[in-house]
């Protein structure tokens, strides 16, 4: 009832999520109309992904019974570390499940590392793309014509070239050419699905490019990573660092004449790397090391799953994400930092661990670190 409530009359615009007043107009208690903003058409997530969202909040929202109790830190430590250990281990498993038998390990790794390279924004739409364009439609192309059919099936070639400077018009004309002589293409994504409101570094084109020279003409995307870790001998720091870098060049080494100084058609940025050291690193935890899990489980090859164990063990401590920032603000303080546990990427994984299972649940009654002796 605001529009009998005269605290109200300084109004000037009423933002809603929904609205069912069909004349748009809100009417305030002094007889005068203010305009109407209806948010739901304007927002591209999904209703699914909003009330994620808001649940995420509201879990941390709550009392968390680990904040401000000094903690016995080694224990901590080893807490992340098995829940670490158990998220390698049940990501592999779900993989698993879910997966149509033989698994694909070529597709699985190809939607991973599209996902991956998605990053938050566009994670969902990366994989969705990867789907509908399925490695082995795009695995025996080039990769300018991997980019027409990506970029086609995403509607991002849905552009006007003719304001664009020549050279760039040249590029866009070829892709729609090569795009609608492809003969096998896909029902097409939404554009609205896509989010290039992003840091230019992470735009979907350069991403879409950077996959387009991972997979070209690659008879096994997977075994190329995989044919590192099965070679291993010695499970030195020494050696397992120059793996991690082996691994890691595999993204870091993409490279495209167009898109190398783009971020779009026409859109000019400094020259930088497609796929950049920490994107790589995550995709090492993300896709790599997963799926070669899998693998050495499916095969029962025991070498194998103690190399990814022990390049799991000491990949150095990732970027962090909204998840395991607030995890560390719940549980480390000033007297005793995140950096008392030698953080690592093993441990972060055991923090969204902690949060899937325990937080987001409000299994507070249960919770490791409370309950596991994590805290005197």
């Amino acid at each position: 009832r605001h529009h009998l409530d005269l605290n109200y009359d300084g109004v000037v615009l009423h933002v809603v999520f929904y609205d069912d007043d069909l004349n748009l107009r809100t009417r305030l208690q002094n007889g005068q109309h203010v305009p109407t903003l209806e948010l739901r058409p304007r927002i591209d997530l999904p209703m699914g992904d909003l009330l994620a969202y808001k649940q995420e909040v509201e879990a941390f929202d709550a009392y968390c019974q680990v904040t401000g109790r000094r903690l016995n830190v080694d224990r901590v430590a080893e807490l992340l570390e098995r829940l670490g250990q158990e998220r390698l281990v049940s990501k592999a498993e779900s993989i698993s499940v879910l997966s149509q038998q033989p698994i694909d390990f070529d597709q699985l790794y190809y939607e991973a590392v599209m996902e991956g390279l998605g990053y938050s924004q566009n994670r969902k739409s990366f994989r969705e793309l990867a789907q509908r364009v399925p490695y082995l439609q795009i695995s025996t192309h080039d990769p300018l014509t991997i980019q027409a059919i990506l970029l086609g099936a995403a509607r991002l070639l849905e552009i006007g070239p003719s304001h664009l400077p020549e050279a760039d018009q040249k590029h866009v004309s070829q892709l729609i050419n090569l795009w609608q002589s492809f003969t096998t293409r896909t029902d097409q994504m939404q554009k609205a699905q896509w989010r290039l409101a992003v840091r230019p570094a992470n735009s979907p084109y350069r991403r879409l490019a950077a996959i387009s020279h991972l997979v070209a003409g690659q008879e096994s995307f997977f075994a190329n990573c995989l044919s590192l870790l099965v070679q291993v001998e010695d499970l030195s720091r020494r050696n397992l660092t120059r793996i991690r870098r082996k691994l890691s060049a595999l993204f870091t080494s993409v490279a495209d004449p167009y898109w190398k100084n783009r971020f779009g058609f026409g859109k000019i940025k400094k020259e930088e790397l497609l796929i950049g050291k920490n994107r790589a690193a995550d995709l090492l935890v993300n896709a790599i090391f997963s799926l070669a899990y899998l693998w050495a489980q499916e095969n029962q090859d025991s070498k194998l799953q103690a190399t990814v164990e022990a390049l799991y063990a000491s990949q150095p401590k990732l970027q962090d994400n909204q998840v395991t920032r607030q995890v560390l603000d719940r549980i480390f303080s000033e007297e005793q930092p995140a950096k008392s546990i030698s953080p690592n990427a093993k441990k972060q994984q055991g923090m969204i661990k902690l949060y899937q299972d325990f937080c987001a649940a409000k299994s507070c009654e249960i919770c490791p670190i409370v309950y596991g002796g994590g805290v005197d």
